[in-house]
C-alpha cells in the first residue's frame, strides 16, 4: 500500500480521504532527514531500509508531518476546491494527534492508592481535621488542583440554591500566550 500510494500517478479529482490517511501513515513511518541518511534511494526503500537496522533512526517528528507535509497538502487541495477543480477537500480535518512532550500521560491512581492515601487512621475523628485532611477529602471530591486548594478561604465557602460551593476566585492554569 505503501509503495502504490507513493509511485502512482494520480488525477487530483481522484485522491480521497483514505489516500490522505495512507500519505499520513506513510510519512510516520518516514525516517528523518532520510535523503542524506540513504542517499540514491527512494522513500519506501528508505523506510525499509530504516526499518531493517538494529536501531532505527528516528521518524518525522508529528509537529513536522502535520505543520509541513499536510498542512501544505490541504493548502494546495484548498486551492483546488476554490478553483472548482474538485468538489471538497479530502484532507479537512487530517493530522497525526499527539502528545506534547513536555506533559506526561496521566496516570490514574489505582484503589490500592486510594485505600493508602485515605486510610482512616490519617482521619481521626475524634480531633477536628487540620489543613491536610481537609485538603486532601476536597481534592478527592471536587478535583481541585493542589494550587485551587491553596487559595481557599472560608468565605470561599458557600452555598448557592441549596448547593455547597467552593469558589474558586482567581485564574490557576496556565494563560495560552495567543489568548
Amino acid at each position: 500500500m505503501f509503495e502504490e500510494f507513493l509511485e502512482e500517478d494520480r488525477q487530483v479529482c481522484r485522491i480521497t480521504k483514505q489516500d490522505i490517511h495512507a500519505f499520513k501513515r506513510a510519512l510516520s513511518e518516514t525516517p528523518a532527514n532520510y535523503v542524506k541518511r540513504f542517499p540514491g534511494t527512494t522513500l519506501p526503500d528508505a523506510v525499509k531500509a530504516n526499518k531493517a537496522r538494529a536501531k532505527s533512526y528516528p521518524t518525522l517528528s508529528t509537529r513536522t508531518i502535520n505543520d509541513k507535509y499536510l498542512a501544505r497538502l490541504h493548502s494546495i487541495l484548498n486551492w483546488c476546491v476554490r478553483s472548482e477543480i474538485i468538489p471538497d477537500n479530502p484532507a479537512t480535518g487530517i493530522k497525526v494527534d499527539a502528545i506534547k512532550k513536555s506533559e506526561r500521560p496521566r496516570v490514574n491512581f489505582s484503589p490500592d492508592d486510594l485505600i493508602r492515601l485515605f486510610n482512616p487512621k490519617h482521619f481521626n475523628t475524634s480531633t477536628p481535621f487540620n489543613e491536610m485532611q481537609w485538603a486532601m477529602i476536597i481534592s478527592l471530591f471536587s478535583g481541585m488542583r493542589a494550587s485551587e486548594l491553596a487559595q481557599m478561604q472560608l468565605n470561599s465557602i458557600r452555598t448557592e440554591r441549596g448547593v455547597l460551593v467552593f469558589a474558586v476566585e482567581e485564574e490557576t492554569k496556565t494563560q495560552d500566550p495567543k489568548d
